[in-house]
């Protein structure tokens, strides 16, 4: 079964309706919420079964929450899952949302809209891949490697995590 976990940008995250994770939370009261994390570095701690980042401050609390691209949960913010749709669609729903204050990061690679603390970012562009296609093509290798780059030029089209942070993260 999916899980579904809802965005709520300055605010936390929603797990299956019925876990709410908020930013300013201490690391021991989300412990006792979900339980120890799968990994822990330094400030960052990652918990494996709904695929999910997350940082905390100096002082413990949480700060930001970062979700990957996966086919067993179901991402959503305004309504719409940002794992799903293309990046485009989604840099247009987010900025309406979030007004003009927007940084662009390594030419389309990721995105930060500032004012309701949002990421998303994806490891390569369909610029990205065309590069591929044509260097790949001048190099002789194009047709046997045609099917991943292809997969690729798909996956590239699309954001691979979100994140949201507490106001001003």
């Amino acid at each position: 079964m999916k899980k579904t976990i809802k965005l709520m940008p300055l605010e936390g995250i929603l797990i299956q309706n019925s876990i709410r994770i908020i930013f300013g939370m201490s690391d021991k009261e989300l412990y006792a919420l979900i339980g120890q994390p799968d990994n822990k570095y330094e400030q960052e701690i990652f918990y494996d079964k709904y695929d999910i980042r997350i940082d905390f401050d100096s002082f413990n609390k949480v700060e930001y929450i970062e979700i990957l691209s996966n086919e067993m949960i179901n991402v959503e913010i305004y309504n719409t899952d940002p794992l799903e749709i293309y990046a485009d669609q989604l840099v247009e729903l987010l900025k309406e949302k979030n007004g003009v204050d927007v940084s662009v990061e390594s030419n389309g690679i990721g995105y930060v809209f500032n004012d309701i603390s949002v990421r998303v970012w994806r490891e390569l562009t369909p610029d990205d891949m065309n590069e591929v296609i044509i260097e790949s093509k001048r190099d002789g290798v194009y047709e046997e490697m045609k099917d991943e780059i292809m997969s690729d030029l798909e996956k590239s089209k699309k954001f691979t995590t979100i994140g949201i942070g507490k106001k001003g993260y």
